[in-house]
């Protein structure tokens, strides 16, 4: 995943600050520990019952647990959550191969020909 990317919620966040289809766009890409990248969707980092979930730019990773500075209030998600949007990707890899087409033309077609009598 990759900052800018639009994505789909695949699975609703324990405490809903995700939904499952809702499209989000990713903010941010984080490696704060060995556990594997999170995302920021521009969540502010508060749950519903205004409970923070990350105070003061501190979040906990998911998977071990470590305490981190995050770089924003956002709050930091897994990637497990989304899935790319497939037009989205479609429309990006057509983008990409466009710009590696070399449109080839044997020479002999660039060579001025005589005038047909």
């Amino acid at each position: 995943m990759r900052t800018g990317q639009k994505v789909v919620c695949v699975k609703t966040h324990s405490k809903g600050l995700v939904v499952k289809g809702r499209h989000y766009t990713i903010t941010g890409v984080f490696s704060p520990c060995a556990c594997g990248p999170l995302v920021s969707v521009g969540i502010n980092g508060f749950y519903d019952t205004g409970m923070p979930l990350s105070v003061g730019r501190i979040a906990r990773c998911p998977k071990c647990y470590q305490i981190h500075h995050t770089p924003s209030e956002e709050a930091l998600l897994s990637p497990m959550l989304f899935r790319p949007i497939i037009e989205d990707l479609t429309a990006e890899l057509a983008n990409k191969e466009a710009e590696r087409i070399v449109i080839e033309r044997p020479e002999h077609i660039n060579e001025p020909q005589p005038a047909q009598p």
